[in-house]
């Protein structure tokens, strides 16, 4: 995506047209996001992220193995649910019919 970005950036550079405010607008948003990448990509590489991954594999692990579980938990749970709103269905209809013969 980034090349992309760089791509289309360096074609709207290339591609001069009559009007010298956008062509100038273009070329300094060029500049400046060919800056900004440089900036971001240096203190980017200069941050160690073993310690970063640690933290972020600890709190991932038990989320990864709680998801299935917490879906085959709902699944249950909601056949649960229907079977008592059948059952309770049946129940009124029951009593509905019980209280008409009377």
């Amino acid at each position: 995506m980034l090349f992309n970005v760089i791509r289309c950036l360096r074609y709207a550079k290339s591609s001069y047209s009559n009007c010298t405010v956008a062509f100038a607008a273009i070329n300094t948003a060029f500049d400046n996001f060919v800056s900004a990448k440089d900036n971001m990509t240096r203190s980017a590489s200069s941050i160690l992220p073993f310690p970063f991954a640690l933290t972020l594999a600890a709190f991932i692990a038990p989320v990864a193995f709680a998801a299935p579980v917490a879906f085959v938990a709902l699944i249950i749970v909601a056949l649960f649910a229907l079977v008592v709103a059948l059952a309770a269905l049946a129940a009124a209809l029951a009593v509905a019919i019980t209280l008409t013969k009377r």
